[in-house]
Formats: structure tokens, C-alpha cells, sequence
């Protein structure tokens, strides 16, 4: 009983650690720069971005990533948005070069950013 408990419980961290290492290199909170990683909510709008493998949360947007194209480095991605009160659709490059996300989207200003510890 005990040896069935301990394997199951190993075979847990196991799936955990597997799941965690395919996550994409973008997961994680990002900065446009390293001092807005300290930032709160309510303070200021230069604030993080949070990613997660599906979508991102940001200052006054949000984002479901509905299709994710790419790997190894690089995703194109068609997203759906909702930012101050509208919705749309938007097609996001999201790249990484180094320790940097750079973020690609067309008719924007490229942004490259640093991700917070």
C-alpha cells in the first residue's frame, strides 16, 4: 500500500514536470522594461503582461489566443481581444530572441520585452 501511494505520487510529479517543460518560451509575466516588473495594479498603467499558453492579461486588455501556429521559438497567433470595452480580432508574432519577447503585430510599433523574475 505504502509502495503503491509513493509510485503514484511519482508518476504525479512525473506528468507535472512533463507538462511544465512543453509550456512555450512566452508563458510567464513580461515587461517593456525591467522596473515595470515591480509595478502594481491601482499605481500605474506600466504594469507586467501575464502569458499563459492560451491567451495574455494586460493594462486594460485581454487576449484568447485562438489559434497558435509555429514553435521552437516563434508563434504566429490569431487572437481574439477585448480592450476597453470593444472586441477584435488580432494576428500577433510573438518571438523570442535571447532572454527577450519580442512582440510583432502589424501597423503597431514593435515591442521587445524582458521577462519579470
Amino acid at each position: 500500500m505504502i509502495r503503491f501511494v509513493v509510485l503514484v505520487g511519482l508518476s504525479s510529479l512525473a506528468c507535472v514536470q512533463a507538462a511544465s517543460a512543453q509550456q512555450p518560451g512566452y508563458v510567464g509575466r513580461w515587461a517593456n522594461e525591467a522596473s515595470w516588473c515591480r509595478n502594481t495594479p491601482g499605481t500605474t498603467d506600466e504594469l507586467p503582461v501575464r502569458f499563459s499558453a492560451r491567451g495574455f492579461e494586460g493594462f486594460e486588455i485581454g487576449c484568447r489566443f485562438d489559434r497558435i501556429r509555429g514553435g521552437a521559438g516563434e508563434w504566429d497567433i490569431s487572437a481574439t481581444c477585448h480592450a476597453e470595452g470593444m472586441i477584435e480580432k488580432r494576428r500577433i508574432t510573438l518571438r523570442r530572441e535571447g532572454e527577450a519577447l519580442v512582440w510583432i503585430e502589424r501597423n503597431q510599433e514593435t515591442q521587445r520585452m524582458v521577462r519579470c523574475g
